[in-house]
């Protein structure tokens, strides 16, 4: 296990998806797809303002390549009392996973150019999502490097998130 530094910028913006449309009949296909248009990137020069946040961590690398980074969220993220852990192996580096314990409960799989659904667990009730990978970038080994996705989430069918997050890690 090594322990590591991370330097994590995020940019998000929030969209009101429109709702479902009342009698017109469509597929979930056809809805998706009109979902789907709503969810444009974060365009490089977006005038969405990031927010860069600077914490410590581990790094366990296993004997079958199998990369975790794992740290404890803080007041400044919303979800103190949080354990992150964000896992994938030396084979497969753009198949992340991110796994969050403690008051707020979820796993969520980025794969780029996929869509995948979940459910983000919250003290107040649980939420159904889908993640929609945009774009994954991940050089980190058990030397460092950075991990740079795009990605959406959907919640439900009302309201989606698009976030940048990029995550460089140091070895100390």
């Amino acid at each position: 296990m090594k322990n590591i530094s991370l330097r994590i910028t995020s940019q998000m913006e929030e969209d009101r998806v429109p709702p479902r449309c009342g009698n017109l009949k469509i597929s979930p296909a056809e809805e998706d797809s009109i979902l789907n248009s709503v969810e444009n990137a974060l365009p490089e020069n977006s005038d969405v303002e990031a927010e860069v946040f600077f914490t410590e961590a581990v790094m366990d690398v296993s004997a079958d390549g199998r990369i975790t980074i794992r740290y404890e969220e803080s007041e400044l993220s919303g979800m103190e009392g949080t354990t992150t852990e964000l896992i994938f192996t030396k084979d497969e580096p753009t198949l992340v996973t991110l796994r969050r314990t403690g008051t707020v409960r979820c796993a969520l799989v980025m794969e780029e150019h996929r869509q995948h659904s979940g459910v983000y667990e919250t003290p107040v009730m649980p939420l159904d999502l889908t993640v929609t990978t945009h774009s994954l970038t991940n050089t980190v080994t058990e030397d460092g490097g950075v991990l740079d996705v795009y990605y959406s989430i959907r919640f439900g069918t009302v309201t989606s998130t698009r976030t940048r997050l990029k995550m460089e890690v140091t070895v100390r």
